[in-house]
């Protein structure tokens, strides 16, 4: 169920706690030990003080948690992408994706290389009938992933 299909109508569709869960969820997935990006390259690349950032992966509950304004939000979704920003945006039933490169026929070989890419790894996590917590995680940026994959698709078809 949506947060619109929970709202009553007298506050906000996502409430502060929901977003702030969402946002901590989605930059665990890209930030921290092991991941993709160190706190210090989050904040190389978005121009976001690592205070922030560490507040945010903190989630709402923590005294470090500050409000995230849209401008940093943005910030972030152009530095992680789409599948960041679409995990975000489910909150209110809505996916994003890349825009950039619809014209060039090489991002179209790209695309099925990547969705060959995709099966595999499905299949992998998936073939013995059960998904680790960190195969689980790894799904999760793949189907989002797909999703981007698929808006290039019908951008490109439009």
């Amino acid at each position: 169920m949506s947060a619109v299909d929970k709202s009553a109508g007298d506050g906000p569709l996502v409430s502060r706690i929901l977003f702030g869960d969402a946002l901590r969820r989605a930059l665990r997935l890209y930030v921290g030990t092991g991941r993709r990006y160190t706190v210090k390259e989050m904040q190389r690349g978005t121009g976001l003080s690592a205070r922030l950032v560490e507040g945010w992966l903190a989630g709402p509950e923590s005294s470090d948690w500050r409000e995230c304004k849209a401008s940093c939000l943005l910030s972030l979704c152009a530095f992680l992408g789409p599948e960041f920003a679409t995990d975000i945006m489910r909150l209110s039933s809505l996916g994003c994706f890349s825009l950039t490169g619809t014209d060039d026929p090489d991002g179209v070989r790209a695309l099925g290389l990547d969705a060959v890419d995709d099966a595999a790894a499905i299949n992998r996590a998936t073939s013995d009938g059960e998904l680790t917590r960190t195969e689980a995680s790894e799904l999760r940026v793949v189907a989002l992933r797909r999703i981007a994959h698929a808006g290039q698709i019908l951008a490109r078809a439009s």
